[in-house]
């Protein structure tokens, strides 16, 4: 049927212009930050609390969506490295499969030389089979020049011409030994790692990956701290590809970077340091402070304890809304491609009929993390402690932290028990001198970087970690038959810090395994 001419013309006979095209919705914003007090009425004398900025990542990444990415992986084939390298092949193949032609992928190998096997290569489908070439390639011999092979590939991520780098850029490194060549001390090593990320310009990651009980835990920690990345351990070759996944899986997830937390205290508060080992800043003297976070992958928290003071008051009669702290959040939004800014308070009812805090609905949410940086703290204590030779004193530490995180009434929350199987592994590894160097300190270091970061990197052994939950059921924190069925699997991972796009990469690398 033809359109009638009233449908075709306007007033005066006039075609009709052209509609106006759609505005595009508009993108939620990919994290969602909420303020938290620890109490809900505090009385009118001076008052300490804790409280909590709350920041969710709510976005998920899918493959139209994800950043592109660049990755440089430094392989260490030194001689001892023999028994890994199959395996770690094996996962650098897969990662290969897992990029698509716009992520750059290249390949470093150290031993007593540094030897670039595949420069920074698009994933094309050329680009791949150069890279396949290229780990396949890879023999072991010589000694071990750390430090040669990790400043190789910051050197090619500092070569990137500023139009052709890409959003996320990460250098990968998979040692089994100590440095030997080059530069082997901790701190000029890490001096250099900073200097070189400095001079990048841009947000770039180091991870680290130690295998067996031979390498440098405190190096590789230092310099993937450094890099603002992750330590993992690899306790033995099925671990390796459990790791891999895991940091591949994040990389391939990152929602938001350079993420910029300002605390400011509102009038009459003090604000203290806030509790984190994220870079921070004062801005102003218990007024204000700035946490600085490189990213944030999608579906994670990252939660920021910071404790306030209040003045007082002298005199009142009634109730009031207290004002304590706002914070201003901005970030770059990776899955939108733009900056973004919110801003969130935080205030408390004050009560002069009332002697002490009367606990909110949020306060075990607050109480968990509390534990978690109280957990974290301990680690790091106790490695300290046992490498100074006082393992009585590192166990008695963490066996206290052990009780308090036990009695406490958010002992049966997931992120709680899951502090506790941390412990109960750490304390396996400072026995003595022998089960420290060769195990324990890898350990410790490795979970305490993680629940500072909030960020997976670890899991035990399958029967390490049945035992320890059997272990802990007659506490009543599990039934005998949860720790027994719980046991964590390559599609099922025990950490609250994994996020779905992890195991999601980990189902894939074992559907490849069949």
């Amino acid at each position: 049927m033809a359109d009638s001419d009233s449908d075709r013309d306007g007033e005066g006979g006039q075609p009709m212009p052209p509609a106006e095209p759609a505005e595009p919705p508009e993108q939620p914003s990919c994290l969602v930050p909420e303020l938290l007090c620890e109490y809900l009425k505090i009385p009118k004398s001076p008052t300490e609390v804790t409280l909590m900025l709350k920041v969710r990542a709510v976005a998920q990444a899918t493959e139209d969506r994800r950043a592109p990415i660049t990755i440089c992986a430094v392989i260490d084939r030194s001689g001892s490295m023999k028994k890994h390298l199959p395996l770690l092949k094996e996962t650098l193949q897969f990662m290969v499969q897992q990029l698509r032609s716009s992520d750059k992928l290249g390949v470093v190998t150290f031993d007593h030389e540094v030897k670039t096997e595949l420069p920074l290569t698009a994933m094309t489908t050329s680009g791949k089979l150069l890279a396949e070439r290229a780990i396949d390639g890879v023999k072991e011999r010589g000694h071990t020049n750390l430090s040669g092979g990790l400043l190789a590939a910051l050197e090619a991520l500092y070569r990137i011409p500023e139009n052709e780098a890409s959003q996320v850029e990460s250098v990968l490194l998979f040692t089994d030994g100590k440095a030997n060549v080059g530069i082997k001390a901790q701190a000029p090593l890490v001096k250099a790692t900073s200097s070189m990320l400095d001079q990048i310009g841009r947000q770039a990651n180091v991870f680290t990956f130690g295998y067996g009980g031979e390498h440098d835990a405190d190096l590789l920690r230092a310099v993937s701290e450094a890099g603002h990345g992750l330590f993992y351990y690899i306790d033995n070759a099925d671990s390796i590809p459990e790791s891999f996944c895991d940091c591949l899986g994040g990389l391939l997830s990152v929602s938001a970077q350079n993420v910029r937390l300002l605390f400011r205290a509102a009038e009459r508060m003090k604000l203290h340091k806030p509790l984190t080992t994220y870079s921070t800043t004062e801005m102003e003297q218990h007024t204000e402070y700035q946490v600085t976070i490189p990213d944030i992958y999608c579906e994670e928290e990252k939660c920021i304890l910071v404790k306030v003071t209040t003045p007082g008051r002298d005199s009142m009669s009634e109730s009031e809304n207290l004002a304590l702290s706002s914070c201003t959040v901005t970030y770059f939004d990776v899955l939108n491609s733009c900056p973004v800014q919110h801003r969130v308070e935080c205030s408390v009812v004050l009560n002069p009929a009332i002697s002490c805090p009367v606990t909110s609905d949020c306060v075990d949410d607050v109480e968990q993390h509390r534990l978690r940086c109280e957990v974290a703290e301990a680690l790091g204590k106790a490695n300290k402690m046992a490498d100074s030779g006082n393992f009585a004193g590192a166990r008695g530490l963490l066996q206290g932290t052990v009780k308090r995180v036990r009695g406490s009434r958010v002992s049966r929350q997931v992120l709680a028990v899951h502090l506790l199987e941390t412990l109960q592994e750490s304390l396996e590894g400072i026995q003595d001198k022998v089960t420290f160097a060769q195990h324990g300190k890898a350990v410790i270091l490795s979970y305490a970087g993680s629940h500072w970061q909030q960020r997976s990197n670890t899991k035990p052994s399958q029967e390490g970690y049945v035992r320890r939950r059997t272990e802990m059921a007659p506490t009543g924190l599990l039934s005998a038959k949860s720790a027994a069925s719980s046991a964590p699997s390559s599609t099922n991972s025990y950490s609250p810090y994994r996020n779905s796009h992890k195991t999601t990469l980990l189902s894939h690398y074992a559907a490849t395994k069949k």
